[in-house]
């Protein structure tokens, strides 16, 4: 192991981060990040390219596909019904175009916390966040740090939320996914605040700019042209179902195949419940959603595939020891926060951060004078913070839904889903250290 394969392999992650940002293609970006690494650390070239690349993205297409898939389908079907603007409508005629901002990240929170998918939620939020952004004049800009803020920094502070993140610690700790409810909910409340309140004064400024506001082309042609709208009674009950059908075969059901069955039945709804709005474009609509996944599903299945590469690496695993290392040093709060956001920031993904973690570092916290409920909330909150740094794979399936890059969206994202996820950390620690758990 030398200097070099560690230079390498930061050097790999740093060029992914400067050619995502300056807009190169997101797979020739992996693949060049990617052979930087395999040259400074000595790997075979297509062994490795064959291998572990190949494997991580042929995995995440495998995982995906389908649940992109159908999610993209019922939110084009949403948008095409007119139901996702009949939605919007009555939003806005309920609290007026003042808190749009406020509604999108409450129907976030709510799905998230209901156990859809962050990369389901956001082939159904965003066609329903359109015509309110249209009519609020808010810019698209914010919407994926809308939906990060909502689905997932709230998620890590919320007790009880099924994500892998809140759930991965239990095995280890002995806890359960709703550990330190009183830390997580003074948390939870912290980052609402926060993050609305940064969300609504960069609208204003948005606003004022002109930047990033929905176009009348982008809002489409369907039924709302034609004020043929369905009732929001009508509209709701797809989106009612999928959740209801979450909530009731979680247990029954494989995760995803859970979500899938529901989706499936929100699709059928859809057209069933719209049959006349429709006018025989049913598989117009089935066959554009289906084709409005497959570029982010191709970019992030890149981007998993360079994750595979860093985690292959053989100067990987000195993050690791060093992490290790740190545990024994520091106090094991301040510790656990640095040395999973050093493993999460690395491979880009808080759930691939904490399972690490778990499996080879959290095991040495157990002889430690720690509380074990107060250990599990603050790893959760701290593997949200540098695993959405720009080469995290979230990032490329909300930028390719949404048309957006990193130069328009990215540092709405950092303040929400880095500098915030660290920040509740810090407070968590501080609240743990007084007996607040």
């Amino acid at each position: 192991m030398t200097t070099l394969n560690v230079i390498g392999l930061l050097l790999g992650i740093a060029v992914l981060i400067f050619l995502s940002i300056k807009g190169v293609h997101t797979i020739l970006s992996a693949l060049i990040a990617s052979l930087i690494i395999i040259l400074t650390n000595g790997m075979d070239i297509w062994g490795t390219i064959n291998g572990s690349f190949m494997t991580a993205a042929g995995s995440c297409v495998t995982t995906y596909l389908l649940l992109f898939a159908l999610g993209a389908v019922f939110g084009e079907v949403m948008a095409q019904s007119g139901s996702a603007a009949a939605i919007s409508k009555k939003i806005i005629g309920v609290l007026g175009a003042k808190y749009v901002l406020l509604s999108l990240i409450i129907i976030t929170a709510i799905l998230s916390y209901a156990g859809i998918s962050i990369f389901v939620i956001v082939f159904v939020i965003y066609p329903l966040a359109v015509p309110l952004l249209k009519e609020a004049k808010i810019s698209k800009n914010l919407m994926p740090a809308v939906i990060l803020l909502a689905g997932v920094t709230l998620m890590l502070a919320a007790p009880g939320s099924p994500t892998g993140t809140n759930v991965t610690p239990t095995a280890v700790l002995g806890t359960t996914a709703y550990a330190a409810p009183i830390m997580g909910i003074i948390c939870f409340i912290v980052a609402f605040v926060i993050g609305y309140i940064y969300l609504s004064k960069a609208s204003k400024k948005l606003t004022d700019a002109g930047e990033g506001l929905i176009t009348d082309e982008e809002l489409g042609t369907n039924s709302t042209e034609q004020g043929n709208l369905p009732s929001f009674g009508v509209a709701l009950i797809p989106v009612i179902a999928v959740v209801a059908i979450v909530f009731l075969t979680k247990n029954i059901l494989a995760p995803f195949d859970a979500i899938n069955t529901a989706l499936c039945c929100g699709v059928i709804l859809t057209i069933v419940l719209n049959l006349n709005r429709f006018k025989g474009n049913i598989l117009n609509a089935i066959t554009k959603g289906i084709g409005s996944c497959m570029a982010p599903t191709l970019t992030t299945a890149a981007i998993i595939g360079f994750g595979g590469v860093v985690q292959a690496a053989p100067s990987f695993q000195i993050f690791v020891s060093f992490s290790e290392y740190l545990s024994t040093t520091f106090n094991p709060y301040v510790s656990g926060v640095v040395s999973i956001n050093i493993v999460s920031g690395i491979t880009g993904a808080a759930l691939s951060g904490m399972k690490i973690f778990a499996n080879t570092m959290l095991p040495a916290y157990l002889d430690l004078d720690i509380n074990y409920e107060a250990m599990h909330r603050i790893l959760v909150m701290a593997s949200g913070g540098l695993d959405t740094l720009p080469h995290c794979s979230t990032l490329f399936i909300l930028f390719g839904v949404m048309g957006l890059t990193h130069k328009q969206a990215y540092k709405h994202v950092f303040v929400v889903s880095v500098i915030l996820p660290l920040l509740l950390a810090v407070l968590g620690i501080v609240l743990a250290l007084i007996g607040i758990v």
